[in-house]
């Protein structure tokens, strides 16, 4: 799927291994390739003369399972998760195409959603969670969230392009990284 930075995989500080979880709470009945997730977070850096800030606002605390599904484009999330997502972000919903869109120019680099998985935190840029709407096969300059409204949570490509990880099976675990 890419090319391996092997700086990132061999920094132990920057690459944890944890166990895989269960969908159904059997342990010893592992299905999905799934992590326990504990925060979802959005954020921005913001700074000036060499100096940032991260400013972050918790949308999500608790204790949920979330599949790592490689054969996804997209990310599933319950829907009030992506209406917080789509609010701190200034995104507008969109009645006609029954998603939320913004203006791709206020897309900005420094926009990003964190997911914290038991202490691994995963900034995933905002830019990586949308897309442009064609019309007429011209480009509108409208950008639309490719987050897909679900009851679980499942983590696609355009979440996991911005991590590393790798999966032991055998001994059911996964080893994650940014």
């Amino acid at each position: 799927m890419g090319a391996v930075d092997i700086a990132k995989i061999l920094d132990t500080n920057n690459f944890i291994t944890l166990p895989l979880t269960s969908l159904s709470g059997d342990s010893n009945n592992i299905t999905n390739i799934a992590l326990t997730l504990k925060e979802l977070q959005v954020g921005s850096y913001a700074g000036e003369n060499d100096t940032t800030t991260v400013v972050k606002a918790t949308l999500f605390e608790g204790s949920v399972p979330v599949v790592i599904d490689t054969s996804s484009t997209f990310s599933y999330l319950p829907p009030d998760l992506i209406d917080s997502i789509a609010t701190q972000f200034n995104f507008e919903y969109e009645e006609d195409l029954e998603t939320y869109t913004i203006d791709c120019d206020k897309v900005y680099d420094d926009y990003f959603v964190e997911f914290n998985f038991q202490g691994v935190q995963i900034d995933t840029p905002l830019s990586l969670l949308v897309g442009s709407i064609l019309y007429n096969d011209e480009n509108t300059n409208t950008c639309m969230l490719n987050l897909i409204p679900s009851d679980s949570f499942n983590l696609g490509l355009n979440v996991l392009r911005s991590m590393y990880f790798t999966v032991d099976l055998q001994e059911n675990e996964i080893s994650i990284g940014n």
